[in-house]
This record gives structure tokens, C-alpha cells and sequence, in this order.
């Protein structure tokens, strides 16, 4: 069974947040995200399957993308908030800190139990949203694989 979710959609300044799919300029998100740390070891195609299997929230300037969020979820206990990205020359102006409250605040998700994201440099980004360090890291396990 498949989750339809209404489409979200706010305004910030001249920006736009949406959850509107059609709205995706893929080819931009998949550049944006093979330039970063943490997706430059995936492929485009690994890319697009990853936002085939989200929610996928997008941030226009105008027509253009300028941002992304994608939250993985059951949409009832858990969600995975990752791939957050701005592009760097909208930077600096509280958008990116916008994008992410409207990504954490959308109104169609319930209340979940526990938000999870993985960051080696925006900790104090991400606290500012309620999210901690592990209260338990022993209860955590991985599997990795290459």
C-alpha cells in the first residue's frame, strides 16, 4: 500500500519550499548531491532510486532549485532526514535553516517518535531542531556494506 500525501508548500521571501515532485529539477539535485561528502560515493542512478523511494522536498528560488531535503519514513514512528543541501550561493541568509523547519514541521506528518540524521559538520545546525547526540549509542547498530 502506497502513502499519497497532500502537497506542502510555504514561502520565504522570494524562496518557495515544496513537496510537489514535478517541481524536482533531478538533474540539479543529482549534480548538487554527487559534490558533496556524503553523496559522492553514490551514483546518479543510486540518486534518482533514493528519490523515487522519499519524500523529496524541494527549495525554488523562482523556477530554479536552489535546495533540498528527503526524509525516509514509515510516516507512523520514524523518519530519516538526509541529503540536506543548498546551494552554496544561497548560503548565509537563514534559508537553508528555513528549509529544514518546513522539512521537520510538514503539517500531513504525524508527531514521530524519533527523527534520525547523520552529520559530520552541522551539529549545532541540527540542534537548534531538538535533535541530540545518542542518549544510547549501544542500542545502535549498523551494517555496512560496500
Amino acid at each position: 500500500m502506497q502513502t499519497v500525501l497532500p502537497l506542502h508548500e510555504a514561502t520565504f521571501g522570494e524562496y518557495t519550499f515544496s513537496t510537489e515532485p514535478s517541481r524536482l529539477d533531478i538533474d540539479w539535485a543529482v549534480e548538487a548531491l554527487l559534490a558533496t561528502y556524503w553523496g559522492n560515493h553514490r551514483t546518479a542512478d543510486m540518486i534518482r532510486t533514493s528519490f523515487e523511494h522519499s519524500l523529496v522536498c524541494g527549495l525554488y528560488k523562482g523556477n530554479r532549485q536552489v535546495g533540498i531535503s528527503r526524509i525516509i519514513t514509515d510516516y507512523a514512528t520514524f523518519a530519516y532526514l538526509c541529503d540536506v543541501y543548498v546551494d552554496p550561493a544561497e548560503r548565509g541568509n537563514k534559508v537553508g535553516t528555513w528549509m529544514v523547519d518546513q522539512t521537520l514541521d510538514l503539517p500531513h506528518m504525524p508527531k514521530l517518535r524519533r527523527w534520525v540524521l547523520f552529520t559530520m559538520d552541522a551539529q549545532d545546525l541540527y540542534r537548534k531542531f531538538g535533535f541530540e547526540n545518542l542518549a544510547y549509542p549501544e542500542r545502535v547498530m549498523e551494517r555496512h556494506d560496500t
